[in-house]
């Protein structure tokens, strides 16, 4: 400044004195102290991601090698999923999981005088209050639609996305639905939203008609009907565990059950903040990663080391008798289906070594192929849905028995641990999609979009203390 005033140069004196007071107040006010913060650990975190990055290419391949063995999409929450060969990342986790899910009124708000605009109309459901669900198979299929621009009279394509539902009862009576981006943001085909609580979030949503909630509600009716399951744990209320609930009133409560999805590009869910690395969270506002219709996180990783160690544990220890078990159990190994997982990987050196790590890469055998980046966030706790069978909707004691045995590392002996949350490393945004097999990236991302598939190597990067939840797990 003094040597500008020397010169006389007071144009440059008054910008200089007007960024310093600039940056001065800025930095005073906390929010913005906060997210200029926020912004150094982002961009130094990656730094420091890139760093590893390098080394480990440098390093020689590992003698122990861990890969992919499966893939997993669960198009509907709660219902049965899919095995893949492969799956692309878009901004949600793997494209077309648990985009859909099946709600209820949530009579809560509805028979409250209090009842805001921003409450929940409806209110997730799940196997654990419904092991039916788990006796549903899904399907996505895309196929090639022609449509008409009206300005240009011109035909173009685009690919039209259908979800596919039905039972091994009726495996030819299939009852398909319209899920194309296009179609879900019409105001005419699906006209009725609601803003429906998962957890602890709120999040806009859009039925998909009548259809496939009666499909739904005759397929639970059925069900109970037929397998006579009247203490197979129908609890409506997250409170009220209430194991002899009288059935006229269970299919009362279920008659109003709807299948909804989410909002291409409207429905907003980010993940718990508390639990991501500074490297994942996005620029420039470092934001933490946004999730779809999941538990808390877009992803699961699970291993099959751990499954035999536990299956080992279960097949060794004695059963106890369980109010939960609809059926008298026997000793026998448990499928990793129970615990719904998106990856399952294999190789490592010891049972629940994933939960010491901290970010992996996936090395695919195709040179093109990108390189995604995981972070491990924290462990998975498991309720009673893992003790569903993932094909005739039983309920039984485990794995949860066993679990309490040897991982209970949670702030109660009921918290226990299989499984850990994961996120991918923000590369490209994409537009919100359902399909497994399209994608529609915005302009600047890659021609080769990132995709994970059975059989690639998983390199680890970093590894540290297993994260837990912070707060009391909740049950519902």
């Amino acid at each position: 400044i003094l040597i500008m005033e020397e010169k006389r140069e007071w144009w440059w004196i008054w910008l200089t004195t007007a960024l310093s007071c600039s940056i001065v107040i800025l930095m005073v006010v906390t929010p913005v102290r906060q997210w200029m913060v926020s912004l150094i650990q982002c961009i130094l975190a990656r730094y420091e991601l890139n760093r590893l990055v390098i080394n480990k290419e440098k390093e020689e391949d590992e003698v122990h090698q861990i890969t992919v063995s499966s893939i997993h999409i669960y198009p509907v929450k709660s219902l049965r999923g899919i095995s893949v060969k492969s799956a692309r990342i878009d901004n949600l986790g793997l494209e077309g999981d648990r985009r859909l899910m099946l709600v209820r009124p949530n009579y809560e708000t509805a028979s409250s005088s209090l009842s805001r605009e921003n409450s929940p109309t409806h209110r997730f459901i799940t196997q654990r209050q419904c092991p039916a669900f788990a006796t549903i198979n899904t399907n996505i299929i895309s196929s090639p639609s022609l449509s008409k621009t009206s300005a240009s009279k011109s035909t173009s394509q685009q690919h039209q996305l259908i979800i596919q539902l039905w039972t091994d009862a009726n495996p030819n009576s299939k009852l398909s639905i319209d899920i194309s981006n296009q179609t879900l943001l019409n105001n005419r085909t699906y006209p009725t939203r609601y803003k429906a609580a998962v957890w602890n979030d709120i999040v806009d949503v859009v039925d998909l008609g009548d259809a496939p909630a009666k499909f739904v509600s005759q397929t639970i009716h059925q069900y109970y009907n037929t397998q006579n399951n009247n203490n197979n744990d129908i609890d409506i209320d997250s409170n009220n565990d209430n194991d002899n609930k009288d059935y006229d009133s269970f299919k009362q409560l279920f008659q109003d059950i709807r299948l909804v999805s989410i909002l291409p590009n409207i429905t907003n869910r980010p993940t718990d903040s508390r639990y991501i690395p500074h490297a994942a969270k996005s620029l420039p506002g470092a934001n933490p990663p946004q999730t779809a219709l999941n538990d808390g996180f877009p992803l699961l990783l699970a291993s099959q080391e751990s499954l035999q160690d536990l299956n080992q544990r279960i097949l060794a220890n004695p059963h106890k008798p369980d109010k939960h078990s609809t059926h008298p159990h026997t000793r026998k190994p448990l499928p990793m289906t129970r615990f719904r997982p998106n990856i399952v990987i294999q190789g490592l050196k010891y049972p629940f070594q994933e939960d010491t790590f901290k970010i992996i890469q996936f090395q695919s055998k195709c040179k093109l192929k990108s390189k995604p980046i995981l972070h491990i966030v924290k462990g998975c706790p498991r309720c009673k849905q893992s003790c569903t069978d993932q094909i005739t909707g039983d309920r039984d004691i485990e794995p949860l028995q066993t679990l309490r045995t040897f991982r209970a590392l949670g702030h109660n002996p009921d918290d226990v641990y299989f499984a850990q949350n994961a996120v991918f490393q923000p590369v490209m945004q994409h537009t919100h999609t359902h399909t497994l097999t399209h994608t529609q990236p915005s302009s600047s991302s890659s021609t080769h979009p990132q995709t994970i598939s059975v059989g690639d190597k998983i390199h680890i990067l970093k590894t540290g203390k297993p994260i837990w939840d912070i707060d009391v797990v909740q049950a519902e």
